[in-house]
Order: C-alpha cells, then sequence, then structure tokens
C-alpha cells in the first residue's frame, strides 16, 4: 500500500471518478486496540490490538485517541513506551503515558474502549495524487487505508461523498488526515467526512508566503521567487501584517550571483524566522532573486510578499463532518470567495475555522468575501485531551485581522 497510489491522475482535462469505491489494507495507517487494563501507579495502559492490526504499528511516541465504545473521543495521550509485555501473546500492549495522565483524563479510562494510534512509514503514499490536471470530480470513495490524502495540483477539484471516518463494521473508526498540498482554483468538499487524524481536516489555498530577503535600493527587492513582468505584489509587514503597500514587476527577476550577498540575506532572514518562533527555514542555497518595482516602495526586511494573481477563485465546504483532528478542522487562506455552511464540526484541539493570515507554515494572505453560516461546533477546541492549557484560549472561528494585524475572533 504505502509504495504505490490508489488513483494516480496525470496531465488530465476532465475527469470524474464515480463510487462506490473503497480502498483498504491489511496494514493500515491507523493501528487500534481495546484497553484491558491499565496501573496508575506505574503510568501504563495495557491494550489487546485487534486483528487486522499489526501490533509492532502500536508506536511509541506517537499521537493517540481514547474512544467508548459509542466512539466518542475522551482523551488523546503521547505515550513515551510501547512494549509487548506477554511473548505468548503479541497483541497485548503496554502503553507508559506517565502519572500524571492519571491526575485528570485517566479517570475517563474504561475496560474495552478503543485506542488509536497513527503509524508512519517509509515512502508513504496517497491513495489518490493529482498531478496538473483541469477538472476532476471524486465521489463515493471512502479510504479506509488511512489518510484521505488528496495530492497534486488540479485547477477545479470536486469532492462530493468522500470519507473515511468509519470502518464499515463495529465500533472501529478510520483514520484521517489533512487535505493538503491541494490548492486548486476551485475547490468543492460536499458532503465529504474526515477524522480521526494528526493534522487538519482541510488545509487549502492559494500560493504561500514570499519574504523579502532584502532591499538594495527603494525598487528593488530580493526574493526566493521570479514573479513575472507586470505582476502586481502587495508586500506586508511580517510581524503584523500591516499593508506596506502595491507595486508592480518592471523587469524580469536577475539572479544574485554573489554568494556573500546572498549568504548575508538568507542568514537574516533565518535568525528573524527563528526569532519570530516561525516553523521554515530558507535553505543555504536557496536561489535568490532581484525584482525592479515600478515605483520606490520602501519595505522592512521579511516583509510578506503577496501575489494576488496566484490566490484561488473560491472554496466551498458544506454538508461535511469533521472530528478529532489534532489541528484546526478547516483551514483556509488565499481564496477569493469563501462559503462554509451547514457543517458537523467536533473536538477538534485548534480552531474549528481559521481564516486568517497565517505564517507560521508560510501558508499566506487571509481569503476574501468569507460566508459562514448554519454551522455546529461541539466541544472546539476540544477539551477532551491531555494538553488542555494548549486550547482554552482558542475559539471555534477565527476570521479576518484587526487595525494592528492581530487575529479577530467572532
Amino acid at each position: 500500500r504505502n509504495s504505490l497510489n490508489w488513483i494516480h491522475l496525470n496531465d488530465c482535462q476532465n475527469v470524474r471518478v464515480l463510487g462506490p469505491i473503497t480502498f483498504d489494507s491489511d496494514n493500515r495507517l491507523i493501528c487500534q486496540g481495546t484497553v484491558t487494563g491499565w496501573n496508575a501507579a506505574n503510568g501504563t495502559i495495557d491494550l489487546r490490538i485487534m486483528p487486522c492490526y499489526n501490533p509492532t504499528n502500536f508506536w511509541a511516541g506517537n499521537l493517540c485517541w481514547h474512544y467508548d465504545t459509542n466512539g466518542v473521543l475522551l482523551t488523546r495521550l503521547n505515550p513515551t513506551i510501547s512494549t509487548n509485555y506477554n511473548p505468548a501473546d503479541l497483541t497485548q500492549v503496554r502503553l507508559t503515558v506517565g502519572t500524571s495522565y492519571f491526575a485528570e483524563p485517566g479517570k475517563l479510562l474504561h475496560v474495552g474502549d478503543l485506542m488509536l494510534a497513527r503509524c508512519w512509514w517509509a515512502n508513504e503514499k496517497e491513495p489518490v495524487l493529482i498531478n496538473n490536471c483541469q477538472t476532476v470530480a471524486l465521489s463515493g470513495i471512502v479510504s479506509y487505508d488511512g489518510g484521505l490524502w488528496w495530492n497534486g495540483s488540479a485547477d477545479t477539484l470536486l469532492m462530493t461523498n468522500c470519507s473515511n471516518d468509519r470502518e464499515p463494521h463495529g465500533n472501529e473508526l478510520g483514520g484521517g488526515e489533512e487535505i493538503w498540498n491541494m490548492s486548486p482554483n476551485i475547490l468543492v468538499f460536499d458532503g465529504c467526512n474526515n477524522g480521526p487524524g494528526w493534522d487538519d481536516a482541510i488545509n487549502s489555498g492559494g500560493a504561500g508566503i514570499h519574504w523579502v530577503c532584502g532591499q538594495p535600493d527603494s525598487r528593488t527587492v530580493l526574493l526566493h521567487a521570479t514573479p513575472a513582468v507586470g505582476e502586481l505584489m502587495t508586500f506586508y509587514q511580517g510581524e503584523n501584517w500591516l499593508s506596506e503597500g502595491q507595486a508592480r514587476v518592471a523587469a524580469a527577476p536577475m539572479l544574485v550571483t554573489d554568494p556573500v550577498e546572498a549568504t548575508n540575506a538568507i542568514t537574516a532572514v533565518n535568525n528573524w524566522m527563528n526569532f519570530w518562533g516561525l516553523r521554515w527555514r530558507l535553505a543555504m542555497n536557496q536561489p535568490l532573486y532581484a525584482v525592479t518595482l515600478d515605483r520606490d516602495l520602501p519595505v522592512t526586511l521579511c516583509a510578506i510578499a503577496d501575489r494576488p494573481g496566484l490566490h484561488s477563485e473560491s472554496v466551498v465546504v458544506r454538508n461535511c463532518y469533521f472530528c478529532d483532528m489534532n489541528a484546526q478542522e478547516i483551514l483556509l487562506r488565499a481564496y477569493n470567495s469563501v462559503l462554509i455552511e451547514s457543517n458537523l464540526v467536533e473536538r477538534g484541539d485548534s480552531w474549528g475555522v481559521n481564516c486568517t493570515a497565517t505564517r507560521y507554515w508560510w501558508e499566506g494572505p487571509a481569503p476574501q468575501n468569507m460566508t459562514i453560516r448554519n454551522n455546529r461546533f461541539n466541544h472546539v477546541p476540544s477539551a477532551y485531551g491531555y494538553r488542555p492549557e494548549e486550547v482554552w484560549d482558542m475559539d471555534a472561528i477565527l476570521v479576518g485581522e484587526d487595525a494592528d494585524g492581530s487575529p479577530m475572533t467572532q
């Protein structure tokens, strides 16, 4: 499973994949077992791994989800040790979670509860890979093989009644992941389920952030990108998204050939990233380009260079169910139009909807023209978990920025 895609679409014009289609595998991404006992004094929990799951896949260090027999998430935990404690029965696994877990979350444990762990394998592949396609419509696809990962590029992506939420029998739960690195110009996500999962349920939008790596003069900026002549660019202060103005590209970008200049510029940018605690860094061999603007426009170091022409046109998320994600349920950026309606969102450990300007992963500017209506949020962010201190300062919906660039919560 983890060396091939179930479906690979490449250089297609108009494709419809109509279900019902089910993906499954003996080596599933989400390993599952039931609670057989625990020792609060030792900080351990005993499990019996279910049939069809490899006990060695219940790894220590991975996020685990703890559910009751009705499939309701009770706690999240991160075991530090996972070991077989009965050589005669390899399905018996003991997790070391620490005694502090039993001070509060562990009180919700019951024999027979379900425990899930997210597994990682080398060369792991997405169920569906889409590359350089125009219009792709996916309908009725169910993945019990872990992540609902549609990865690649398409101008228009229409997904209806696609799911990875529940196993087809008993109280087993499917595994979910984010719709990531998929930033079509038009996205429709209708009647789909996703969760539980390691990250966001949906993470989508137009082109990400480019950083100003220096400004030799008031009409020239150093970028790690090559915008086209005539392209409009909007610049924001990197620390607070305050606008610094707009300009168009006046000439073809020129590669910075001085290695000292390039190294100093990249070092300064990465030092700035370290100071603000952002996730990514520029590689020291990253090519930089001098971009000439059509007017004088002084900007700050590490200003955000937004390219409105690369924003996505529209996204619709309706009639969906997202649950138990280990991050935001819906993260959208750089869309010109957003409609989020009639969805049920439960127990994520961050915002249910985040439509703000975001820079931690270099995501991009906030979407525009947003309509969010008739949605239901239950326990978002979730108080069900091992890390409640990380979720209490969040709300169900986060949109826009206020005058000083800080997030505005509604």
